[in-house]
């Protein structure tokens, strides 16, 4: 018996219709793939807001110092920054015994800490309008605890700061997911906000590629109007 082979054009025609297949379901494994490191990384940011609250709870209720020096994590100064040590020395390390809570599982760049503690939350000392306490947060649900934050001295270094000046950055943020960034909020629920403003994840490096310090302006910015609104609710 004659063993019939595939023709030239079969093959191809094989060919065609498996490329096609692998165009139409390659973006949706993408997403799928998105979504998880996604869901994953909203779930660190849970386990840390409610460390964050148990710290409170263990302590008359004070908040913990959102600044990295000497407060959420001993992120700087003798202990060189992002560093192991320096998230193990820190208030909230009893709370969330787990290394990898700490960092988003796609961060833009790769610190031992890709989260940063809102600096409205006992943040930096100079800062007005800081709360030191759960009785000065009125609305839980709507004042941002923790974000994925971008920061040009090469790790997280103290709070998130945020302008009330319009369009005006002081802390950037990252955009690990597809151009959006999990927050997650003081009662411990977490959303995924994606950035509209095509500015927001580009502006903190100048058109050579030079990360920006803080201070700089964009003007009429949604993004900005929207983390100054999350952030000065207290």
């Amino acid at each position: 018996m004659i063993r019939k082979a595939f023709t030239l054009i079969e093959m191809l025609v094989i060919i065609t219709i498996i490329s096609i297949l692998l165009a139409i379901l390659s973006p949706s494994f993408r997403m799928s793939v998105v979504r998880g490191e996604m869901t994953e990384c909203a779930h660190n940011m849970r386990q840390l807001t409610i460390g964050w609250q148990q710290h409170s709870v263990e302590h008359q209720m004070f908040l913990v110092e959102s600044n990295t020096y000497n407060g959420c994590w001993a992120a700087s100064g003798s202990q060189g920054g992002n560093t192991i040590a320096g998230m193990t020395m820190g208030e909230l390390w009893p709370y969330i015994l787990d290394i990898d809570i700490y960092s988003c599982p796609t961060p833009v760049y790769d610190y031992y800490i890709t989260y940063a503690l809102s600096g409205m939350l006992h943040g930096e000392g100079g800062f007005t309008g800081r709360v030191f306490r759960w009785m000065h947060i009125t609305n839980p649900s709507e004042i941002m605890c923790y974000i994925e934050e971008d920061d040009y001295r090469g790790y997280n270094m103290n709070s998130f700061m945020c302008s009330s000046q319009p369009g005006k950055w002081i802390d950037y943020v990252a955009g690990n997911h597809d151009g959006g960034d999990n927050i997650s909020f003081a009662d411990g629920h977490v959303e995924y906000h994606k950035w509209e403003d095509p500015d927001t994840l580009t502006f903190p490096y100048s058109p050579s590629g030079e990360s920006r310090s803080h201070g700089y302006v964009d003007a009429g910015s949604v993004d900005v109007a929207w983390l100054q609104e999350i952030f000065w609710q207290y």
